[in-house]
């Protein structure tokens, strides 16, 4: 199965509503710029912002980017002004050479940008983003454009929540059923551009981030292994969007690994087998740790890949650890599926992770949730086994107890684990 995340819309929108006034708090502005494109994202953002400003001296400035029937529909169902501002013209007059539709759109939406910038400058106001989470994964937005924000408010929604939002918000149906669009050029909408729905993108995306591969997306969706690798090359591609310009490393810091007394590693650990336990012993051999912190992964209990408890992982874990002779705490880190949040949360689970405290992984996505705070350490693959090569000669019967710790077969291992395969085959039989 793949996990879909829930929202409760009135609890939402508190939240965003808070958000905003905090962060104009502490900047000391005295409002907020929105571009209405006419869409459902900026149509949200103005509902959820217009309610947040009652009974403040905030002021919210809608601009009509570009000016349209529905961004007007929008403002008027808000009883606020939009000032509208002819992003085409503009262009036009540049004269600049475009060659494809991309280029004429990335200059509106970098126009649309300064001008925000400019009557947020006037205004002592910050800019409102109305990018969403499928959107940021992809990097379907202008690095130079509509990425030029102060506050994204909606980035740790899908567009299927956001939609759930409109709803609950009623914003206009008209508004609610259209194709997402940018409007950049004539008969653009983001369906054709991206070549699939939000829809399939959020089930694509959530499978990567819990952890499936491709063919298994696809067996588990139905959905074209076409999309798939659309989704993830897209998602590779934009990386430079969602992070700071590389720059070089110019002054020696001494904040690495080697002023760390704690190490934390985060994993399933569904079997503990030797290539976790030289991985801890790698970690016993840089000198100044003193402590070992296992945050362990939970979740349903109908997914191979939470097959056994919380309980029992300890019982697999704690013979391994006992045998480095070092200090050590087992800690359950009930999965959240979103990379946006996931070191805060897994940092309020576990209060002693400061700057002292490296991460030990290799895994690509622990690595990006963890590397802008905390100090990583990619452990060498000295022995080469995994889950899923053990999982494989589980089925196939054939020997595969020397490649796992002794303490796993405290339980009816194997049985579970035959178990639970022999029912997924009936199921995608």
């Amino acid at each position: 199965m793949i996990i879909l995340d829930q929202i409760n819309p009135e609890d939402v929108i508190k939240k965003i509503s808070n958000f905003i006034i905090d962060n104009l708090k502490k900047a000391k502005k005295q409002g907020c710029v929105l571009g209405l494109s006419g869409g459902i994202d900026s149509a949200v953002i103005a509902y959820i912002t217009k309610l947040a400003f009652q009974n403040t001296n905030y002021t919210l400035r809608l601009f009509g980017l570009p000016d349209n029937n529905h961004s007007k529909l929008i403002a008027n169902s808000l009883n606020l002004n939009l000032e509208n501002i002819d992003v085409n013209q503009i262009s036009e007059n540049l004269q600049l050479d475009f060659t494809s539709n991309i280029q004429k759109g990335n200059a509106k939406a970098t126009l649309r940008s300064l001008i925000l910038a400019n009557e947020a400058l006037k205004n002592n106001s910050l800019i409102l983003g109305t990018g969403n989470r499928d959107e940021f994964y992809l990097g379907y937005f202008t690095k130079r454009g509509d990425g030029q924000v102060d506050l994204q408010p909606l980035l740790s929604l899908t567009k299927r929540m956001v939609l759930e939002i409109a709803r609950y918000l009623n914003i206009p149906s008209e508004i609610i059923d259209k194709p997402p669009s940018a409007d950049l050029w004539d008969g653009q909408t983001d369906e054709k551009e991206l070549g699939f729905s939000y829809d399939d993108a959020e089930l694509i995306i959530n499978g990567f981030n819990q952890g499936f591969s491709e063919e298994e997306i696809g067996k588990i969706t139905n959905l074209d292994l076409k999309k798939i690798n659309r989704v993830k090359s897209l998602h590779e591609s934009t990386k430079h969007k969602r992070q700071l310009p590389p720059f070089p490393e110019l002054i020696e810091r001494k904040n690495g690994i080697d002023i760390c007394n704690k190490a934390l590693v985060i994993g399933r650990f569904q079997m503990v087998h030797f290539g976790h336990v030289d991985l801890f012993n790698q970690i016993k051999e840089h000198k100044n740790i003193k402590k070992i912190i296992v945050g362990i992964g939970t979740g349903p209990s109908d997914s191979i890949k939470y097959l056994f408890s919380f309980k029992e992982v300890k019982g697999f874990l704690k013979p391994v650890l006992d045998e480095l002779n070092i200090d050590y705490e087992l800690i359950e880190i009930p999965d959240i599926n979103d990379t946006i949040r996931y070191s805060d949360y897994v940092s309020s689970l576990i209060k002693e992770i400061d700057n002292k405290t490296m991460i030990v992984t290799g895994e690509p996505l622990t690595i990006k949730c963890f590397d802008y705070k905390y100090p990583i350490l990619i452990p060498e693959k000295r022995i080469d086994i995994d889950s899923t090569r053990i999982r494989k000669l589980i089925n196939e019967n054939k020997p595969f107890w020397h490649l796992i710790h002794h303490s796993c077969k405290c339980l009816d291992y194997e049985k579970r684990i035959k178990d639970f395969l022999l029912n997924i085959t009936l199921k995608i039989s």
